[in-house]
């Protein structure tokens, strides 16, 4: 699970160093094409790489970490430009706080309280497993 993280921060920093070199490209007086290129070729497989690490830490965690959903959304609103994914991932974060407010507030009430209003349960409705 470390390794994984570990290997997540490595591959958006790479992105970012990636995407760097290339709009330093564009400050040379003459464009080359083909390390345009490359160098566009490089951030392809960054991006592969980082889409990869970040579904496979997702479907490893039962209980969701919110800080990798905030890094995945900084990385599509900065480097990819896409704010509707930035949303999403943000509105999906908000939901992890959420549930962890939930379950964090179940498990510190007092055992004075009912206990049928501690109980919950956790479904994942991905498509493939749902039903």
């Amino acid at each position: 699970m470390n390794q994984l993280y570990k290997e997540f921060n490595l591959s958006i920093e790479a992105l970012s160093a990636s995407v760097v070199t290339f709009w330093k490209i564009f400050e040379k007086p003459s464009l080359e094409v083909d390390g345009t290129y490359a160098c566009g070729e490089i951030i392809a497989k960054n991006i592969q790489t980082v889409f990869k690490t970040f579904r496979d830490l997702d479907r490893l965690k039962i209980f969701k970490d919110y800080q990798m959903y905030f890094q995945f959304a900084i990385v599509q609103l900065h480097i990819l430009n896409d704010p509707m994914a930035y949303e999403l991932y943000i509105g999906k974060m908000k939901s992890i706080l959420e549930i962890n407010k939930v379950y964090q507030k179940n498990f510190t009430q007092s055992d004075s309280q009912v206990t049928d209003q501690t109980s919950f349960i956790i479904v994942e409705a991905n498509g493939v497993k749902f039903g």
